[in-house]
C-alpha cells in the first residue's frame, strides 16, 4: 500500500494509515513466535569436568 503525503503534512497520513488499520483494511503483523531450544536432561551428566587446581598447589 502506498500513502501520498501532500504539503508535508505527515500527521494526516499517519492518522490515515491508523483508521485503515482499525478498520481492518491492512494487515496486521502476527508475532513472531521463538522456538525454545529442547533441554538435553544428559548434557551436564556427559560433559567433562572443568580442571580445578589442588588445594595448595602454587600456581
Amino acid at each position: 500500500m502506498r500513502v501520498f503525503v501532500k504539503d508535508n503534512n505527515v500527521d494526516q497520513a499517519l492518522r490515515f494509515l491508523k483508521k485503515m488499520q482499525r478498520e481492518g483494511l491492512l494487515p496486521m503483523p502476527k508475532p513472531k513466535v521463538r522456538a525454545s531450544r529442547p533441554v538435553n536432561p544428559f548434557a551436564a551428566v556427559n560433559s567433562p569436568k572443568p580442571a580445578v587446581p589442588e588445594p595448595g598447589s602454587s600456581i
